[in-house]
């Protein structure tokens, strides 16, 4: 079927549910050549060829698919697949023309992290294999295991976020302590951690004097907490913890 749809071209062939059913040329010499009835495998892969560089790869993998080329026919279904997301299809088709790293790129792109991880280790890619490690041990939930590569490899503030997510609190709060300087992030993690005097002692750093002094009660560091309440001069806590 063919349509003439005048000097400007309507907007429904660009519709989601028909625009890879349909091809549009202002080709005159394709539009003369389409009455010609296609027998030649020859014939199938050159018209392949004409839908191919203009990018109508779902046309151009059934004329491959006649022409019985199977190198042209995963060609085009990669494009193909890749234009519609669908990652998975456009993987299996890469991996076959052996373009191993735009297959790993696919993977990652449907989140199938195991498999990008494999050809990223065949292509021996360094940088890669960590990020696609990382992305695996996070999809699986190994937070502790995401933690300690990313403190490994010195990114303290990702380690931080995934020793939280594992409840790692202490192991957080030293890379903040320690690494990263922070005492005010690191306090309320000693705190979640039990360490009620090490978080203690962020906080009267930090002069929050009175929750520092109920965080050494808690610690049983009943002198530290009785030091605080006698210079604040809270009669009532100093009752209460005798």
């Amino acid at each position: 079927l063919i349509i003439y749809d005048g000097n400007e071209v309507s907007l429904i062939w660009e519709n989601d549910k028909i625009g890879d059913k349909v091809f549009i040329s202002s080709d005159i010499n394709y539009i003369d050549k389409v009455w010609n009835v296609i027998s030649t495998p020859s014939e199938c892969i050159q018209q392949g060829n004409y839908f191919f560089i203009r990018k109508y790869y779902k046309a151009a993998m059934e004329c491959f698919k006649n022409g019985g080329d199977e190198k042209l026919f995963g060609k085009a279904a990669a494009n193909h697949y890749e234009i519609i997301k669908d990652y998975k299809k456009a993987a299996f088709y890469c991996e076959k023309l052996g373009e191993f790293e735009r297959t790993a790129i696919n993977y990652e792109k449907d989140k199938d992290f195991k498999k990008a991880l494999e050809m990223w280790e065949l292509l021996e890619n360094k940088n890669k294999i960590f990020e696609c490690t990382i992305l695996l041990l996070i999809q699986n939930e190994e937070f502790e295991k995401a933690g300690d590569l990313l403190h490994l490899h010195k990114n303290y503030k990702g380690a931080v976020e995934y020793y939280v997510k594992a409840r790692k609190y202490n192991i957080a709060a030293d890379i903040y302590l320690k690494k990263i300087k922070n005492q005010k992030e690191a306090a309320p993690l000693y705190e979640q951690a039990g360490d009620f005097e090490n978080a203690a002692i962020l906080y009267q750093k930090l002069k929050l004097i009175e929750k520092a002094a109920l965080l050494y009660e808690k610690a049983k560091k009943y002198d530290s907490a009785e030091k605080i309440w006698i210079k604040m001069k809270k009669t009532e806590e100093l009752i209460r913890l005798y």
